[in-house]
Parts: C-alpha cells; structure tokens; sequence
C-alpha cells in the first residue's frame, strides 16, 4: 500500500503523461482521494484536446470544491462536448450548494444575460434551477428565453 507522498508522486506522473488515457486516470485519482493539490492540473486539463480528459477534470473540480475554479468552469460552459458542459455545471451547483450560492448564482445569471451560447445558457439555466433559491428563481424568470435544442 502507497503512503501520501508515494500516491501523490504517482497521480502527478499520470497527469504529465502523453497518454490520455493515463491523464484521465490520474484526474479520477486526484478526485476520489480529493487532491487539492491537484487543483492546478485540473484547470489545465479542462482545456485538453481530448473531450474525456475535459470532462473528467471537470468532475475531478467538482471533488475538490474549488471555489476559485468558477472562472475555468464558466468556461467549460462553452464546450462543444456535452459531457464537458454537464460536468461543470455539476461542479458548479455542488460549489454553489457548498457555501458559494451567490458567487455561482452572479456567474450564472451573467451567462444567461450575455452569452450567445444556447449551450452555456441552457447549462446556465439547469444550475440556477437545481439552486433552490429565490434569486435563482427571480434571474431565471427574467432570463430571455432559451429555445433547448436537441
């Protein structure tokens, strides 16, 4: 069995790996064992060429419940891979739902009112209604309409 240090070591050298299989599996480790230390390649990861790689750092934020990761996750808003977008909206209701309300809520209502994205906005919509809150309610019935395309 590995100590701390020796995981750690191990979880580095899968995220620096040219393999992104390997990427992916380091991001999974980094998250079930809540790794802030891996914080930082997370935020990389989510601007992978691989669409998995994306997708799995996003949950990996999600697992760490980085409040300061709110911009990068607006930003996977705007990914063209649905998987990307979902889990970064996941992470960015579990950050809402974990003490950061307003921050997320603010981040959201901004999408929903400036974006041209119908992707970011609808991902933007799906947080604010799993928010539970009166202001969410309020941005999200003032909020232009968003045709959901599928």
């Amino acid at each position: 069995m590995r100590d701390a240090s020796e995981t750690a070591e191990y979880v580095f050298s899968l995220l620096r790996s040219e393999s992104s299989k390997k990427r992916v599996a380091g991001l999974v480790q980094a998250g079930h064992f809540r790794m802030r230390e891996a914080l930082e390649p997370a935020l990389v990861s989510l601007r992978d060429p691989d669409p998995e790689v994306r997708a799995t750092a996003a949950w990996t934020i999600d697992c760490l419940q980085a409040p300061e990761a709110v911009p990068a996750l607006l930003q996977a808003l705007y990914d063209r891979v649905f998987a990307v977008r979902s889990a970064a909206g996941w992470a960015l209701l579990h950050i809402g739902q974990g003490g950061h309300q307003g921050q997320v809520i603010e981040a959201m209502s901004d999408v929903l009112h400036s974006s041209r994205s119908l992707d970011a906005r609808e991902s933007a919509r799906t947080v604010l209604g799993y928010l539970c809150d009166e202001r969410a309610e309020r941005i999200l019935d003032e909020a232009p309409f968003t045709p959901v395309l599928h």
